[in-house]
């Protein structure tokens, strides 16, 4: 698990994502259409998920729930969303993950002691950052943006959704630092991949604006 190999060992990403796939491969062996087919079982979830999401949102306006299916429409007319998922990139795998969270941390009925969905929350963003590395952590200010704009919940319940939140990450961190070939992958690719990135050492994009290509191209 700790050591993906493809010609030589390599630290380019987190390893979750590879055995996953490779679940698909044991079961359907190695034809032209298995990767397609787990392209398309996350697509499916991720789907799913997102009509979750959007009940979730609108639960008290049965109109606007009934319009959930529209949200895989919409996101179908972006090309970079059906270019990924038909190339099966592994921000798609992150992207179930991270939706799941989300998903978790959304259902928690405001004053209730349900707070054991953040717990299932933090596991899925542990999942997330074990398939696609630090960009898998983006959904932990969820509870931030819950509060400024769906004002659930009051500051202090927010800070304690945070704790508990926090709480497989933690030992995800722990289990990192002292379990030595999780430690010994991790260092490498942050090494490699992440301090290389940061560096400009890795990828290079022919703009001025650098790493900001990419919201240049989102805006405009």
């Amino acid at each position: 698990f700790w050591h993906p190999f493809y010609y030589e060992i390599t630290y380019e990403q987190p390893p979750l994502f590879f055995p996953l796939e490779g679940l698909f491969f044991m079961i359907l062996g190695h034809g032209i259409f298995t990767e397609r087919i787990y392209g398309f079982v996350v697509f499916a979830a991720v789907i799913f998920i997102c009509v979750l999401i959007w009940n979730l949102l609108f639960k008290n306006n049965a109109k606007v729930r009934s319009y959930a299916l529209i949200v895989a429409v919409v996101m179908l007319t972006f090309n970079s969303f059906a270019w990924a998922f038909g190339n099966n990139i592994l921000e798609c795998t992150m992207c179930l993950f991270d939706l799941i969270a989300v998903y978790f941390m959304l259902r928690v009925i405001p004053g209730a002691n349900e707070r054991w969905n953040y717990l299932l929350a933090g596991l899925f963003i542990v999942l997330a950052f074990f398939t696609k590395g630090f960009v898998g952590l983006g959904v932990l200010s969820v509870p931030f943006w819950s509060f400024i704009f769906l004002k659930r919940k009051p500051l202090q319940e927010i800070i304690q959704d945070y704790l508990v939140l926090c709480i497989p990450l933690i030992a995800a961190l722990l289990f990192i630092i002292y379990y030595p070939p999780a430690n010994i992958f991790f260092s490498e690719y942050i090494r490699t991949q992440v301090m290389g990135s940061l560096e400009g050492k890795r990828e290079t994009v022919e703009s001025a604006w650098g790493h900001f290509w990419i919201l240049k191209e989102l805006v405009f």
